[in-house]
């Protein structure tokens, strides 16, 4: 009889240029993520070195990663406050361009 494991719990770390998981440093930005098998995350648990005020193209990014990983919805906790939304909503970062 062969087990199939499934992922319910990710911790996502972030680190500078200078720093890395291997090296054991001290991620910028942690995060705990739960995933369901409908393909929805829960992220809360957030930690961030710059004082809380880490850019909202960094949250993005870890949205497409969690995309990559078949999640479509996400929901979160900051501050008492929920938000959340489709994956595909995380689109690059872009720069303004003047019409």
């Amino acid at each position: 009889m062969p087990w199939h494991l499934q992922p319910t719990r990710l911790t996502a770390r972030l680190f500078s240029a200078s720093r890395s998981f291997e090296q054991r440093d001290p991620p910028d930005v942690i995060a705990q993520v739960d995933l369901t098998a409908d393909g929805a995350a829960y992220i809360h648990a957030t930690m961030s070195r710059a004082d809380g005020s880490t850019s909202p193209g960094v949250w993005r990014e870890l949205i497409r990663k969690l995309r990559e990983f078949g999640v479509k919805t996400v929901t979160w906790d900051h501050k008492s406050k929920i938000g959340g939304g489709d994956t595909a909503r995380a689109w690059a970062d872009t720069e303004a361009v003047e019409r």
